[in-house]
Formats: structure tokens, sequence, C-alpha cells
């Protein structure tokens, strides 16, 4: 009893220092943080807690596997810890004006993760129909999976970063606001994996989460992250400068972009400044790096439609009243705006999540074939 009452504390800690660190409100210098960080080593051995009052009437069968689940839990919260602790020692390394604010925002996903995982153990516990626990237990498995290869790839672009001597600098005004209510992929991947259970019996888990299309989504946005560093990679090997500079700004965008899922015009259009930041400002902003007469191979007319269409819908709708100006002005926006909708494949003005979710799909869908567009044209570069 006295080991459960030893968890539950620990896992309180965590839970209360992760919101502490992304608490709007609250700021702390990098050496007070990094202390607070590594004053959670005692953590490292922690199990997840259980709800002892609920776990008693469960089946033997039943627990066993909530046990094990928990087990996994504690496992991916772990890594995370040890990952987190590494990636702030390397980007405190990059300058002496390192942005403290990246702190907070590199423990966001861990700590959409921890809660969203003290739900879904609560839900097992007190839940009775198989399916759903079916369901719950693949959104726990599938949302460890994907935090931990958001880690890996968020560890890898810093580390690259680090070795070509980029460098994050300290925005010292900025708002630190934390996009929580928009960052809700595991929670909206549990409930269409129950919606799913509920039509369809499955044998296994594998082939549940096979039929989950916001899974799709997910992996498309994780893509992205993994194409840029093989760009950046490819060019490095041709001996140019990277096309995409890890800036605050962008790593920010790195961070929220695979937890993101858009529901409404405001959680939309901070899809789109991801993008837009990853894309537009990353590459160069006005002298892009990715086009040919830049030292890029693409053509800015034939190769970029992906471009031009994400930074319309930031700098004309998102960011800009399109009733605003002149009559004939504002036909035009309009048109132009549709046209740009139309190209994405959505023939009217978005008003409702399945609309908004449908373009976050196909943004992503063209960003990844933007980026696999460019490496395959840096790459028969360097084979001539």
């Amino acid at each position: 009893m006295n080991n459960q009452f030893d968890d539950l504390d620990k896992m309180r800690k965590f839970i209360e220092l992760n919101k502490m660190l992304n608490n709007n409100r609250y700021t702390l210098g990098f050496p007070e943080q990094a202390k607070l960080l590594s004053s959670t080593s005692d953590v490292n051995k922690f199990k997840f807690p259980l709800n002892i009052e609920k776990s008693i009437s469960l089946s033997p069968q039943i627990l066993k596997q909530i046990q094990f689940d928990t087990m996994l839990v504690s496992k991916t919260i772990n890594k995370q810890l040890e990952s987190y602790s590494k990636m702030i020692s390397d980007l405190k390394n990059f300058s002496v004006n390192f942005d403290i604010n990246l702190t907070q925002k590199l423990l966001a996903p861990s700590r959409v993760y921890t809660e969203f995982a003290t739900k879904t153990i609560n839900k097992l516990q007190s839940n009775d129909d198989l399916r759903i626990k079916i369901a719950l237990e693949a959104s726990l498995h599938l949302a460890g999976d994907q935090l931990s290869n958001h880690t890996d790839i968020l560890s890898k672009i810093i580390t690259t970063s680090k070795k070509n001597e980029s460098s994050f600098l300290n925005n010292e005004d900025e708002q630190i606001i934390i996009p929580t209510n928009d960052l809700i992929l595991f929670d909206v991947q549990q409930d269409e994996l129950i919606n799913i259970v509920q039509e369809k019996d499955y044998e296994d888990e594998a082939s549940l989460i096979q039929d989950c299309v916001i899974l799709k989504t997910e992996n498309m946005a994780i893509d992205i992250l993994k194409l840029i560093v093989l760009c950046n990679e490819s060019m490095t090997y041709l001996g140019c400068a990277e096309i995409f500079k890890p800036t605050t700004r962008i790593l920010e965008a790195y961070i929220y972009l695979p937890l993101l899922i858009p529901q409404d015009k405001p959680s939309f259009a901070n899809l789109i400044d991801y993008l837009y930041w990853i894309f537009y400002e990353g590459a160069g902003k006005d002298n892009l790096r990715f086009f040919n007469n830049q030292g890029g191979v693409l053509d800015k007319d034939q190769d970029c439609d992906f471009i031009w269409c994400i930074k319309f819908l930031r700098n004309k709708w998102l960011s800009h009243d399109p009733d605003h100006g002149t009559p004939s002005e504002i036909r035009k926006s309009k048109k132009d705006l549709l046209d740009k909708l139309n190209w994405l494949g959505l023939k009217h003005i978005p008003t409702t999540d399945e609309h908004f979710r449908f373009l976050h799909r196909r943004l992503l869908e063209e960003g990844v074939n933007f980026l696999s567009q460019l490496i395959e044209k840096l790459q028969q570069t360097a084979i001539e």
C-alpha cells in the first residue's frame, strides 16, 4: 500500500511539473528549469498508479491487462523525461541567447500524453464493454508509440541543427501560448477507434488501428518532419546551406504540428501558421532557398502551388479580412480564396470540423508531396 501512495505522489509530481512549465503566467530561467527537471529523477522508476477501489471489482484477466498497460505508460513517460532532458541540454549549448521558453514548449507533448493516459486508464478501470476496452487499449498503445516517434524526430532535428551550428534565439518579449485545446490528436483518435469497434468486430488491435483515418493524418505530419531532415541533409551533402533553418518559432511548429487537429477556424489558423513558419519563413521568406534562382532546384511557377496556397490562406484570409477593400478587390479576394480551397478539394468556405479536418489532411498530403519532389530533384542534382 505504501508503494502505491509513493507512486501516486510521484505521478502527481510529474503532472504538476508539466503544468507549471507550461503555465503561461510562470517563467523560470534556464538554470532553475534545468534544476527542477533534474529533480524529477526519482520519478524514473515510478509505476503509473491504478485506482485500487475500481480495480478490486475487475476480473483477474482484465486487471492483468490494465497493469500491463500502466507499465507501458510508465516506460513511455520515463523515456520522455530522459529525451527532454537531453534536448534541453543540447538547446542550452546552442547559444548564450538560448530561448528559455522552449523548455515549456518542449514539454507540451508529454503533458498532453500524461493527461490522456491518466484519463484512459481510469476509463479502462470503469468500463465494462469489452469492445470499448479494446479501443481504449489500442488508443493508449498508439499514443505512446506516436509520442516516442515524435520525440525521436525532434531530437534528430535538434542534433542535426547542433552539428550545423544553427541557433535558437531568445525571444524575451514573446507571449508563451501553448495551444492545448488544439492538441487533441490522442482524444480524437480514441473517439474514432471507439466508433469503429462499435460498427465492426476486430480480431486484433493491429487491424483496428489500420482503419483509423486520423492516424494517417498524424503519419503525414511526422513524414513532413522526417522529410525536412532528409532535405537539409541532402543540401549538406551538396555542400550547400540548409533550406529549412530551425529557428525558435519553427521548432515550436515541429512540436505542435503532429498533435494538432483543427476543429474550427481559429485552430485551422494555428495549423496554417505552423505550415507557413516551416515552409515559407523557415526557407528564407522573400528569398526562398528551394527556388532555382536561390541555389535550389524548384521552379517557383511550376513546382510551388502548395507554398502559394498556405501563404494566401494565411495572409489573405486567416490574418486578413477578405471583405476589406474596394468592391473589385473584395470580389477578387473571395474568388482567389475559393480557387485555393478548390485546389485542395473543397468547393466552398469551411464551416464544420469535418471541413477543417479535410483541409488539414489535404494540406499535409500536399506538404509531403512538395518535400518528396524537392528531395527527388536534389538527389538528381547530386547524381549529375
